[in-house]
């Protein structure tokens, strides 16, 4: 799911988050990234969400993890501003690729963002990180 209508490639290092990923079937959320906007978010920005490549054992056969990337008017209560943004799946005994994707934030994203990434099943990803950045 890509909504990148301008490449942005400036980073900094205060807006990006790295993410532990959940042991098991549980969801794990990033630390949420202060956009600075009221009621509206007129900037032209987008966030880059890195899924990492993992084996086996980290994520076995048919077990997939699902990044969400979610906004707050109030850094506590978050809803999907897009759901499913990156699906990772393990199969065929080897894990899974590495994964990104790009998206352009729009107008009534809220101040704060946040991903959230959700697994279905057993195996042990909590040495993969995640990332999630604003980029400008």
């Amino acid at each position: 799911m890509s909504v990148v209508e301008h490449g942005m490639n400036r980073r900094d290092a205060d807006l990006e988050k790295t993410i532990a990923l959940a042991d098991g079937a549980a969801a794990v959320v990033s630390a949420s990234i202060d956009l600075g906007a009221g009621s509206v978010f007129l900037a032209n920005a987008e966030i880059d969400i890195v899924a990492p490549a993992m084996n086996v054992t980290e994520m076995p056969n048919a077990k997939t993890m699902v990044y969400d990337l979610q906004t707050s008017a109030d850094d506590s209560t978050f809803t999907d501003l897009y759901s499913a943004v990156i699906t990772q799946t393990g199969a065929g005994g080897v894990g899974c690729a590495a994964a990104a994707d790009r998206i352009r934030l729009p107008a009534d994203a809220q101040q704060y963002i946040r991903v959230q990434i959700t697994g279905d099943a057993s195996g042990d990803s909590t040495t993969a990180t995640g990332e999630i950045r604003l980029l400008t």
